[in-house]
């Protein structure tokens, strides 16, 4: 008899990292309001926003999960739990997020895939091969603003026809928690560091992920099969390179692979899929740039 991996969505489990990634936003909220009046203010806020960037890139990962139902089996308190912890706070309407999602996996490696507007939208940054220093380049951009208007185009594109329902629940989401931030005296360091690090780390590490995860491959090929995203792991040694969020992103062909397994089962997952011989081989990431040079040299026609 064939062997099935058992699929678990843990509820208690995706509350425990969502509470986690709140608590570490709102201690250095908490942080940067007690040395207001010092020297260090605005250099904590900067720091501080670059932490909150990459925490709101864990959180979209959460969200990603919500989106495919993953948080709770009963549909209402999963919509309900992604929505609070996740997208209304990041500005992003859930159902709209699902139904582009869905399509993406439904027509990933053809002309309909989803996320192809998004790239068409500044094809430059996603054409290959180009240089990996002009890759870098973009990500460092990020880092001031110089994502702004895909962040803009991207809000926009997933709030389509539901503008009224996705900022009306977004204004009362932060009337409720904005009062509570009031009344705790962190509001102004709190917004400062929540936006900044939306429209700069955020959206750095964001497409960082993304070149690592797709960049290269060609996504309107037939006959490559599986071979629409990377399958590799980071080595253990780039533990400063997992935390942007790449840790949960190493796994991506095998969220594409079984869309249905939450991402804390992932690695699980992977172990499973070694053990019955599927997939392609595993590429072991020991040095970031030398990766993505490896595949400018190889080459590959334009994705977007």
């Amino acid at each position: 008899m064939k062997e099935e991996f058992q699929i678990k969505v843990e509820p208690i489990k995706w509350l425990a990292i969502a509470l986690f990634i709140w608590s570490i936003i709102f201690l250095l909220s908490f942080i940067a309001s007690k040395i207001e009046n010092t020297g260090l203010y605005i250099f904590s806020i900067w720091l501080f926003s670059l932490v909150v960037g990459v925490a709101q890139h864990h959180l979209a990962f959460l969200g990603h999960d919500g989106s495919h139902g993953l948080v709770t089996k009963n549909k209402q308190i999963n919509n309900l739990l992604t929505n609070l912890f996740v997208c209304v706070p990041l500005l992003v309407h859930l159902g709209n997020y699902k139904k582009f999602h869905d399509d993406h996996h439904i027509y990933v490696g053809s002309k309909d895939d989803t996320e192809l507007p998004l790239k068409e939208f500044t094809r430059e940054k996603y054409v290959s091969p180009q240089k990996t220093s002009a890759l870098l380049l973009n990500c460092v951009k990020d880092l001031f603003l110089g994502g702004i208007l895909e962040i803009k185009f991207f809000i926009v594109f997933m709030t389509k026809g539901k503008v009224f329902e996705a900022f009306g629940s977004a204004a009362i989401w932060w009337f409720i928690v904005g009062s509570f931030l009031y009344l705790s005296g962190i509001l102004v360091e709190f917004l400062l560091i929540w936006f900044i690090g939306l429209f700069t780390m955020f959206w750095a590490s964001f497409r960082l992920r993304i070149y690592f995860e797709h960049y290269g491959l060609d996504m309107l090929s037939k006959n490559k099969g599986d071979r629409v995203t990377h399958r590799m792991e980071y080595a253990k040694s780039l533990g400063w390179f997992r935390l942007l969020a790449m840790y949960w992103g190493q796994f991506h062909w095998e969220h594409h692979h079984n869309p249905g397994v939450p991402i804390y089962q992932l690695a699980e997952y992977r172990s499973f899929l070694i053990k019955q011989k599927i997939g392609p081989e595993i590429i072991t990431i020991t040095n970031p740039i030398k990766f993505l040079d490896s595949i400018n040299e190889e080459g590959s026609i334009v994705r977007t």
